[in-house]
């Protein structure tokens, strides 16, 4: 292994000893979880394990929007939960109408901040963060 690969690997060997999950590539370029071993091969085939996290939704994604029902997790003025559960009856590019009409515009930020599907997951969509 050369200087530069060794380089190119560093931050992956600290993230590891720092208790980050760490994968590898494998043959077929899938990657796998790596537990312990040697770190023998390029960095391109090693990374930090991506973390999730929750951004809003857009009008991009009206389709699986409308329709949904929703409930409020906790509500901005009081910071207390409020039962209320609605309907989510119209898209727009500003945000949605929950069981109203388009006077009454939430946006997708406050959406993804202060709502839950009825099923308990968030009103948001997880992307991975880029890492080492």
């Amino acid at each position: 292994m050369t200087k530069e690969q060794m380089k190119r690997l560093l931050p992956i060997i600290t993230a590891f000893t720092e208790g980050e999950k760490i994968e590898w590539k494998d043959g077929g370029g899938q990657w796998k979880p790596f537990e312990d071993g040697i770190f023998a091969d390029n960095a391109e085939n090693f990374r930090v394990v991506p973390k999730l996290v929750l951004v809003p939704l857009t009008f991009d994604d009206r389709e699986f929007l409308i329709g949904k029902i929703v409930t409020v997790k906790k509500s901005s003025i009081s910071k207390e939960k409020i039962d209320i559960v609605g309907i989510i009856t119209l898209v727009c590019k500003n945000g949605v109408s929950i069981g109203g009409s388009s006077d009454t515009l939430t946006s997708f930020k406050l959406l993804s901040e202060d709502f839950l599907f009825i099923d308990g997951t968030p009103c948001g969509k997880y992307t991975e963060t880029k890492t080492a």
